[in-house]
């Protein structure tokens, strides 16, 4: 396969002409989109998929199968790809997600597209509230307490950065609260770096089952190489195997 990944340093006042070139451009497949661009690039195009639009931010761009410029975001689908392989029966298991930021939210979403049940908690609980205010018909159940009831939860995620190597300082896992979770949870981080976060290590010496966000970041890598690829019959597990051994 004769491709090359090559990046794309813009401003913000270019990104408009970029998104015509590559538009018009038939050697373009697709690409990443990163940060400041993941909120903004929407509004250039005319092909949003409908979960990339409910979260507000895509992480992905490539030409759909009519060869239109086209975006999503794959961060959620990735982990609910993950937990359906890895926990049965998953759709009938009590989830929390703990943070409603960019990957948070793309977790929420993509629980509610695929019926998921689930909570959500976020310090600042009106992010949830005015999300569930703007879309009448997909509405987001949401806790005020994380102490209260945690411990009646199968999966725990947490989707914040508390725990990251950036953001020791900020550590919302305090013994009392690690103490109240269910030896049989399953508990994910989203967090890779470390690959070992607090929450994590406490998981382990604990016995409790535990996944950090390494494995996540390969799966939405494996999900948005398809979308630019266009091959959606090759198996998930063979797209991972080769990008783990490169």
């Amino acid at each position: 396969m004769d491709i090359e990944f090559l990046p794309a340093d813009v401003s913000q006042k270019n990104i408009k002409k970029l998104i015509s070139f590559i538009e018009n451009d038939d050697n373009f497949l697709g690409g990443s989109i990163a940060l400041p661009y993941k909120e903004i690039i929407q509004k250039y195009l005319k092909n949003n998929s409908f979960a990339s639009q409910l979260i507000g931010s895509s992480n992905v761009l490539f030409k759909n199968k009519n060869n239109e410029l086209s975006s999503d975001n794959t961060d959620g689908e990735a982990l609910v790809n993950i937990l359906i392989d890895k926990i049965e029966k998953i759709k009938e298991k009590k989830i929390l997600v703990i943070g409603f930021g960019g990957t948070g939210k793309s977790i929420c979403v993509n629980f509610l597209l695929n019926e998921f049940n689930f909570v959500a908690w976020n310090r600042d609980i009106e992010k949830i509230i005015d999300f569930n205010i703007n879309n009448k018909s997909y509405q987001i159940e949401y806790i005020d307490n994380l102490f209260k009831n945690i411990n009646k939860y199968d999966v725990i995620i947490n989707a914040t950065s508390s725990g990251h190597i950036s953001n020791f300082s900020d550590y919302l896992f305090n013994e009392d609260l690690l103490s109240k979770i269910n030896k049989s949870t399953y508990v994910v981080d989203v967090i890779y770096q470390p690959l070992r976060t607090k929450l994590l290590e406490y998981c382990a010496l604990n016995q409790i089952r535990f996944m950090n966000g390494l494995e996540m970041n390969l799966m939405q890598a494996v999900l948005a190489f398809k979308k630019v690829i266009f091959y959606p019959q090759i198996d998930n597990s063979k797209i991972r195997q080769i990008m783990f051994e490169v």
